[in-house]
């Protein structure tokens, strides 16, 4: 991949975020019962998502404050 221009705290953070949600979508993973492959990846897939979209706004992350706020401006509120 290379150099990507971002500095080194913000892969950090972003690299954290990841792989915090990762997990959080494996213990999903773990403790749901389904094989179907849509629901199990639903299942995962949201949490995975939460938790990363939380974790980088926790961290103040500028993209995700955007992110949060396409996505609450398509909910209403």
């Amino acid at each position: 991949l290379g150099h990507t221009g971002l500095p080194a705290s913000l892969v950090a953070q972003l690299w954290a975020s990841a792989a915090i949600g990762a997990a959080a979508g494996w213990l999903v993973k773990l403790a749901v019962p389904t094989r179907q492959p849509m629901l199990l990846a639903a299942a995962v897939l949201i949490p995975y998502g939460v938790v990363y979209l939380g974790m980088t706004l926790a961290l103040g992350v500028p993209e995700a404050r955007t992110a949060w706020q396409r996505v609450r401006g398509r909910i209403g509120r």
